[in-house]
């Protein structure tokens, strides 16, 4: 059975009285989900950062899934995910050391050739 992809979190909170926190333990998750037998696992998820809550990418996983039948190429392993910080514009494409001969397509929104200030590519 073929893994999922590892949908879509938006997160937009603001806080007018004081800064946000989070816990340095907190891990926000869009892996794409395993896959069983000779199946493709999916591709890592779109996580978005805006207004003031910018979690640091280590503690975000959008890797992609993991296939039993993967190979040493990571052949039916799930593509990377991305990160985007919205308010600086910065672009994060990880895959957390998943091996995957997966391409992750990044397109500039429609009538626009900017795709952002900053892009970060991960393993």
């Amino acid at each position: 059975m073929a893994g999922g992809s590892g949908g879509y979190i938006y997160v937009a909170t603001k806080n007018v009285y004081d800064e946000n926190t989070y816990s340095p333990n907190a891990i926000i998750e869009a892996k794409g989900g395993y896959g069983r037998g000779n199946s493709f696992s999916g591709a890592g998820g779109v996580v978005v950062f805006d207004e003031g809550f910018d979690i640091p990418h280590d503690q975000v996983d959008i890797s992609g899934g993991i296939s039993e039948s993967a190979d040493e190429s990571g052949c039916q392993n799930g593509a990377a995910g991305t990160l985007w910080y919205r308010p600086s514009d910065h672009l994060v494409v990880k895959n957390n050391v998943t091996v995957s001969d997966r391409y992750t397509v990044v397109k500039p929104p429609s009538g626009g050739l900017h795709l952002a200030k900053e892009l970060t590519i991960l393993d």
